[in-house]
Order: structure tokens, then sequence, then C-alpha cells
């Protein structure tokens, strides 16, 4: 197989102007995905880190709200995505921002995202064995253990990228509040989050109401 390049953009410090650096893409290990980017929106933190107002370890890769198309899978990687579509070479897909212990306690009772060896994508600091994480970059290498999920292509990309982070997080607090019919949702703030928030709220009362 051709030797690959990846280009990404580096973050140092708060205020400092990002630079551009290429590195080869390495052979992928076990249970590892390797993904073009296609489509990558900032996020809160992300603009919050830039501006100093975050601390994050540096340097590193900005953008964890990703989507992009398969390119190559590892030993053992999974062909198969969270809700059992089957995955192949090309596909559009996202991810969790984080990779994690399956085993772990916090994993086995359904927080896996504050599992023991916690990988979050976009929120990692570079360094010579890993790189390639962040979303402000060619491609992204999945580690193993990232739920991935397929992506019908009538979502738009700006929509689709908006996956793993803002709208998960809204579906997160949903789920807890609960059924919503007769119900009046208070949202604080109508930033992306308070936005989905409301778009979610609705359709969800509506679909209940409208079942009857």
């Amino acid at each position: 197989m051709l030797k690959r390049n990846s280009t990404y953009a580096v973050f140092e410090k708060p205020g400092q102007d990002f630079h551009f650096k290429i590195v080869p893409i390495p052979d992928l290990k076990e249970g590892e995905i390797l993904v073009r980017n296609t489509y990558c929106t900032l996020c809160c933190s992300d603009l919050n880190t830039y501006t100093g107002k975050r601390t994050e370890k540096s340097p590193t890769i900005l953008g964890h709200e990703i989507i992009g198309r398969i390119e190559e899978f590892g030993p053992s990687a999974p062909h198969i995505d969270l809700r059992g579509n089957k995955l192949k070479i090309g596909d559009r897909i996202t991810w969790a921002i984080y990779s994690s212990n399956p085993e772990s306690y916090y994993s086995q009772i359904g927080i896996a995202q504050k599992a023991s060896n916690l990988f979050k994508y976009g929120h990692e600091q570079i360094t010579e064995t890993s790189n390639l994480h962040g979303g402000l970059s060619e491609y992204t290498i999945l580690r193993k253990n990232t739920p991935v999920v397929s992506i019908a292509y009538d979502v738009p990309d700006p929509i689709a990228a908006l996956i793993n982070c803002s709208i998960a997080t809204v579906s997160g607090a949903i789920r807890l509040a609960g059924n919503l019919i007769g119900k009046t949702v208070l949202v604080n703030g109508t930033g992306m989050l308070g936005i989905i928030a409301c778009a979610m709220a609705k359709k969800k009362w509506r679909k209940k109401s409208n079942s009857g």
C-alpha cells in the first residue's frame, strides 16, 4: 500500500495562529479505522480553548464534531456500527467523542464516557506516536472501542457533524426529562444547544401527542 500523508492544523496556545503540519499516516493498529474527514464544526469548547477561557492539553488538534468517510479498516476493526448496520469502505460515518475501556465499571453501568483509559477526539495532546485525532485534520484514526454510526446521505453535512456532541448532549437531557406531553419546557439560552433542544422537544411532544 502506498504511504499517505495527512495535514492538520496545530493549536499551541490561546490567541496564537494555527500552523499546519504534514505527517505520514501510520499503519493501523488492532481495532482502528482510518477516516477521511469531510466536515467539522467548532463547538463552544473549541472556541473557549482558543480564547483561553478553557485549558486544554497542547499542542492539540481541535474539533470533535466530525463526520467522514471510511478509508481503511485495521486488523479486527468492527465492520458493524452501533445500530447493526454493516460498515464498508466509503461509508459516511460519525463517531462518539470518546474511546474507552468497555470492561470498566463506568462502561458497565452505561456511562462509558467516564470510563477508564478515556480518549477524547479533539481534546488530546499531539505526540510523536499520537496525532490525527481531531477534526481540523484531513484524517482521523478511530481508536479501538470507539462507537461508530453510519449516516444517511440525505442528512446535510452541517447537521450531521453536530450529532456526536451538540445533538447527543441534548438527546441525553431529553431522555432524562422523560415524557414531555403536557409539559412546559424551559430552555435556558438559544445557542446551538438551545436551538436543538427546542427542535427536539417540539418534535417529541408532537410525535407523542399525535399518537394519542
